[in-house]
């Protein structure tokens, strides 16, 4: 972290063009302690979006100094946009990018790349070389920037049947509609198999936020009956899987927002954590790195 010193002759107003790591930094911690004291007061608030569970893994995710780091990039490009100093579109020749940057890697057995795909949805070959598993939250909207972007699009049309995703939930305790919706994708699986269960992610995603209507609507143009599903979604049948695929990401990959995004080659075991809506051309470099 930068870090400016004042004299005693010095005040902000004499600096204007105090670094803005600075401005990052301060406004970063203090995001995350707001965040931190309305979820320690918001306990009944707590328990209508996905109970004590959920409240203890966004509990560890703030607490992650990984968590902290991020706002402050966040902020900073923000900054950085306003001033001029970067663009708000990728440049067009995808070698100017930056390369994928992990937030982890490491080798996973046979037995646990078995275990991510047991009940779960596999869209593509079940003998692809690499798989993508998402974890993610239908509200979130750097997730849905990643779903518009077509970026997994293109993957899918770049690797065809080396290429497999799957997509589990990791619905963030203060996005109140995320977990219901979570919930609903569930039942539409359950009702309609793999075939239904992506083209409700997609249609959530393609919407906007998932309030119940959105749900509703989403199901229809499927073509499943939504009372039916919406029954189902109010059960709770699914939320001990749910929140079994967060506690997964958390501990298996150290994932601590949305979308977490792992990429494994299925032969080798080798994995690669990709964390957020990167740029089409990060995904693939970390594809190809794992395909050497």
């Amino acid at each position: 972290m930068d870090k400016h010193t004042h004299t005693s002759a010095e005040t902000p107003h004499t600096h204007p063009n105090i670094h803005t790591g600075v401005y990052g930094a301060i406004a970063g911690a203090l995001i995350i302690s707001l965040l931190g004291t309305y979820l320690i007061v918001q306990n009944q608030q707590v328990e209508q979006v996905g109970g004590r569970e959920n409240y203890k893994l966004y509990q560890k995710m703030v607490q992650n100094p990984k968590y902290g780091e991020n706002i402050k990039g966040n902020l900073e490009a923000q900054i950085a946009q306003m001033e001029g100093k970067a663009g708000d579109t990728a440049p067009s020749d995808n070698s100017d990018q930056p390369a994928a940057e992990p937030k982890s890697s490491g080798t996973l057995e046979k037995s646990d790349i078995t275990a991510l795909t047991k009940d779960a949805y596999v869209k593509g070959s079940a003998t692809a070389d690499i798989l993508w598993v998402e974890y993610s939250d239908l509200e979130c909207p750097f997730c849905k920037r990643l779903h518009d972007s077509g970026a997994i699009q293109n993957m899918e049309k770049k690797y065809g049947n080396k290429l497999a995703l799957v997509f589990k939930h990791y619905p963030l305790p203060f996005h109140t509609t995320a977990l219901p919706a979570a919930e609903a994708a569930e039942c539409v699986g359950e009702a309609g198999g793999s075939v239904k269960y992506y083209a409700f992610i997609d249609g959530v995603y393609a919407k906007g936020t998932p309030s119940q209507d959105i749900i509703d609507g989403v199901v229809k143009d499927i073509g499943l009956d939504a009372a039916k599903i919406k029954a189902c979604a109010d059960s709770k049948k699914f939320a001990s899987k749910i929140t079994a695929q967060q506690s997964e990401g958390s501990s298996k990959f150290a994932i601590n927002g949305t979308p977490g995004n792992v990429l494994i080659n299925t032969k080798t075991g080798k994995y690669t954590v990709v964390s957020g809506a990167q740029p089409e051309a990060n995904f693939a470099a970390a594809i190809e790195s794992l395909l050497k």
